[in-house]
C-alpha cells in the first residue's frame, strides 16, 4: 500500500554564488511516468551533493527542496526524476527551508542570520535581515481577516520576529533571555480563534520552555505577545508540529537513550500534556501530523510520523501515541528532517533526509478497508551515494565500493587493471584468453590480501559502514548507541568488527586497534575496560556480582588474557561514545572524529579527567564533582547542572549553568 523512492548521489549541478540566482536545468533527466501506487519502475535520479542534508521541504506532492551544510539548495521533481534547479543560498549552512504553499516559492534561513525568499527556479525575491545569529525556524501564514502574508522566525539570538512578507520588513521583535529558539509553528483561522482569539504560534526553546504566542495588536500595529508559558520537562524540545485543526501540538526531545527521548502531545487550549511515549533511542529530529483519508473521501484518522537520530521512522496513532509501524531498515544514517505533502486523491507524500546524505520519498495512499495500518513503508527503489569513487554492483561483496574494500593506495592498482570509468571493465589487457584474466584476478587478490595482512588495523575500518579505510572513523560512531541492556544483535555487530581473526575472543591488541586507532578513545580508558572485561571473562560472573578490579593490578593479566563475548556484552554500556556516566577516578579521551558533531553527556562522575577533543552539538555536564573537563567547540549550548569542585574549559555557543 505504500511506495518509496530514495534519492542519493555525489555531484551537484548548477550553481550561483553568494546569494545569487540559481540555474534552471531543463532536460537534465529523461521523462519518466508518474509513480502511482503499485508502480515499481525506478529511473536514474538526480545526484545530491556529498554534504549533510540539513533540511527538506515539500513544495508539492511531486516536487521537493533540500538544503545542505554548504549552503546549497536543490529543487527536484521526484516523479519525473529531474533536477529542476540548484543554487547556493548562503555562504554558510542553510538551517531552515519553509515553503509558502504555492509550489513556486520558499524561504531559507541560514547560519548567518539571513532569511531569503526564493523562487523555485532559484531567483532571489526578497531578503529579511534582523537576526544576528543562526536562524533556527520559520513559519509562514496568511492572516485570515485580510489575506496579508506574514512570517514568524526564531533564532539562536533569543529573539522571535514577526515579518511582513510583501514589504520585507520586521513588524515586531521580542527578546527573551535564554530563549534560544529551536522550532516555531503557526496556526490561524478557527483553530487560532478557539485558542486565543487571534493568529497564534507555538515555540520550543533550549531553556526547556514551551511558549504560546498571540499575533495581534490594535491601531495598525501588529505585535507578538506571550500568552502561555509552561516548563516542558528536563529534556530539550527540538521537534514541533501543530495538528491541522490547531487543537493539538506534538513535540519531540533531545536525548541519548530511550528514557530521555520523548514524543508528547499537548492540548493547545489548556497547554497541558495529554500523553507521551518513549519509542526512540536518540534525538527526535522532526515530526509531522499526517491526515489519513478513506476511499469515500474525508479525513478518517490523524496520525503522527517522527524521525530520529537512531535511523528510524515511526508512526503513531492519536491521541494515544500507540505505535502503528516502524521503518528502521531503509538506512543506517541519522535522520535530519521530515516533511509531508498532500497528493492528488488525498494520499500523503513523505519526504525525509539523513546525514548520509540521502533523501527518501514515500507515497501513502488513502486508507482502504483492507489496509493494515501497522504495515511499514515499502521502499521500492534507491540509488546509493557516490563520493567520487567507482562503485561495483557485484552481489558477492554486498554492494561495497572499492574504497571500502581496499585502502586507497591499493585502489589504484585494482582500478588500473580491472576498471575504467567509461566502461566499467577494460577488456584490452585480458583479450588473449580467459585464463589470463583469471591469473590477473588472482594476482590482484593476492596483493590486496598481503597488504591487508600487513595493515591489520586498516582492515578494521572496512567492516564499518560509512568509514574511509584509513584506520580512523568517519561518520556516526558504531558505539554511539552502546548502552547497558543493548540487544545481542547490536553487541554482536561491534564484537565481530573488533574480532578480526574470528576466534570468538578479543585480545588487547585488537581492542586497542579498534577503540584507539579506529574509534578514537584514550589508552587509559582502553586499559581499564580491558582489565575489567578480562576479569569478568576469567570469573564468568556479571559485573554486578563483584567490584571491578583496579586497572594497575590487572593490566598485566589483561595483556595476556582475552575477552569473551559474554564479558564484552556485560560491559558494553561502558563503551558509549556519547555518554560517560557513573565513573570514579578514571581518565577519558575522545580524539578528533570520535563524536562527529553529535550530542555529548557527562553525568554522575567523581574525580575523573575528561578530554573531548572533537566538535560537539549540545552538551550536558550533570552532577559531577572533582572532575577536570575539556570540551571541544560546540555548535549548540552547554548545560552545566548540579556540579561541584570541577574545572572546565569549553568552547561553546552559549552556556547555561545551574
Amino acid at each position: 500500500p505504500l511506495q518509496g523512492l530514495r534519492l542519493g548521489g555525489g555531484g551537484f549541478g548548477g550553481g550561483g554564488s553568494g546569494g545569487g540566482g540559481g540555474q534552471v536545468l531543463s532536460g537534465s533527466a529523461p521523462s519518466a511516468p508518474s509513480r502511482l501506487p503499485g508502480s515499481r519502475s525506478v529511473s536514474a535520479l538526480p545526484q545530491v551533493p556529498d554534504e549533510v542534508v540539513t533540511a527538506v521541504a515539500a513544495l508539492s506532492a511531486s516536487t521537493l527542496a533540500l538544503a545542505n551544510a554548504k549552503g546549497q539548495v536543490m529543487v527536484m521533481d521526484w516523479q519525473a526524476c529531474a533536477l529542476v534547479a540548484s543554487w547556493t543560498a548562503s555562504e554558510r549552512q542553510v538551517t531552515v527551508l519553509e515553503p509558502i504553499g504555492d509550489a513556486r516559492h520558499l524561504f531559507t534561513g541560514s547560519a548567518t542570520g539571513e532569511i531569503v525568499l526564493w523562487g523555485a527556479a532559484g531567483e532571489r525575491v526578497a531578503a529579511y535581515w534582523g537576526h544576528t545569529q543562526e536562524v533556527r525556524s520559520i513559519s509562514f501564514f496568511v492572516r485570515p481577516t485580510d489575506g496579508a502574508r506574514r512570517m514568524v522566525s526564531g533564532s539562536r539570538d533569543c529573539t522571535m520576529r514577526l515579518w511582513d512578507v510583501d514589504q520585507a520588513s520586521c513588524l515586531h521583535s521580542v527578546l527573551i533571555l535564554r530563549n534560544v529558539v529551536t522550532k516555531v509553528r503557526s496556526f490561524v483561522g478557527q483553530a487560532a480563534v478557539s485558542v486565543l482569539g487571534s493568529c497564534c504560534c507555538i515555540q520550543t526553546s533550549e531553556d526547556l520552555r514551551l511558549r504560546l504566542w498571540a499575533v495581534g495588536g490594535g491601531h495598525g500595529e501588529e505585535r507578538l505577545e506571550v500568552k502561555h508559558e509552561v516548563h516542558a520537562g528536563r529534556e530539550q524540545l527540538v521537534a514541533l508540529d501543530v495538528a491541522p485543526e490547531g487543537r493539538l501540538a506534538a513535540v519531540g526531545s533531545k536525548g541519548f537513550e530511550r528514557a530521555s527521548c520523548e514524543v508528547s502531545v499537548w492540548d493547545m487550549q489548556s497547554m497541558e500534556k495529554l500523553t507521551s511515549a518513549h519509542e526512540f533511542d536518540n534525538t527526535i529530529e522532526a515530526l509531522r501530523f499526517l491526515q489519513r483519508g478513506g476511499s469515500g473521501g474525508g479525513i478518517t484518522s490523524l496520525e503522527l510520523v517522527a524521525v530520529s537520530c537512531d535511523a528510524s521512522m515511526k508512526c503513531f496513532s492519536l491521541p494515544s501515541l500507540a505505535p502503528l509501524w516502524v521503518a528502521s531498515s531503509c538506512t543506517h544514517s541519522p535522520f535530519t528532517s521530515l516533511d509531508v505533502a498532500c497528493g492528488l486523491g488525498g494520499e500523503a507524500v513523505l519526504y525525509a533526509a539523513t546525514t548520509e546524505p540521502e533523501v527518501f520519498v514515500w507515497a501513502c495512499p488513502q486508507q482502504q478497508q483492507q489496509h493494515a495500518p501497522n504495515e511499514p513503508p515499502l521502499l521500492l527503489g534507491k540509488s546509493e551515494v557516490v563520493r567520487g569513487g567507482m562503485q561495483t554492483n557485484d552481489a558477492g561483496n554486498g554492494g561495497a565500493s572499492l574504497e571500502q574494500r581496499f585502502p586507497a593506495t591499493r585502489l589504484s592498482v585494482v582500478a588500473d587493471r580491472l576498471v575504467t570509468p567509461s566502461t566499467g571493465f577494460d577488456s584490452a589487457p585480458f583479450s588473449s584468453s580467459s585464463a589470463a584474466l583469471a591469473v590477473a584476478l588472482a594476482r590482484v587478490q593476492e596483493e590486496a590480501t598481503t597488504y591487508q595482512t600487513q595493515r591489520r588495523r586498516a582492515r578494521l575500518a572496512a567492516g564499518a559502514a560509512g568509514v574511509a579505510v584509513n584506520g580512523r572513523l568517519t561518520g556516526l560512531s558504531p558505539l554511539a548507541r552502546a548502552r547497558d541492556g543493548a540487544s545481542e544483535e547490536e553487541v554482536r555487530a561491534v564484537f565481530s568488527q573488533i574480532d578480526t581473526d574470528g576466534d570468538g575472543q578479543i585480545d588487547v591488541e585488537e581492542l586497542r586497534a579498534y577503540l584507539g586507532d579506529f574509534i578514537g578513545y584514550g589508552e587509559q580508558e582502553i586499559a581499564h575496560f580491558a582489565a575489567t572485561a578480562t576479569a569478568s571473562s576469567s570469573s564468568s560472573a556479571p559485573p554486578g556480582a563483584s567490584s571491578a578490579p583496579a586497572v594497575a593490578g590487572a593490566a598485566g593479566a589483561a595483556a595476556a588474557a582475552a575477552i569473551s563475548f559474554e564479558a564484552f556484552q556485560w560491559h558494553f554500556g561502558q563503551l558509549s561514545a556519547m555518554r560517560i556516566s557513573n565513573r570514579n577516578q578514571e581518565s577519558f579521551l575522545r580524539k578528533p572524529g570520535s563524536i562527529g558533531g553529535q550530542q555529548f553527556c557527562l553525568e554522575d562522575c567523581t574525580n575523573c579527567s575528561v578530554r573531548v577533543c572533537d566538535v560537539l552539538d549540545q552538551t550536558f555536564v550533570d552532577q559531577c564533582s572533582g572532575c577536570r573537563v575539556l570540551l571541544g567547540p560546540s555548535s549548540s549550548s552547554t548545560f552545566v547542572r548540579d556540579c561541584s569542585d570541577c574545572a572546565r574549559a569549553p568552547a561553546f555557543g552559549s552556556r547555561l549553568v545551574r
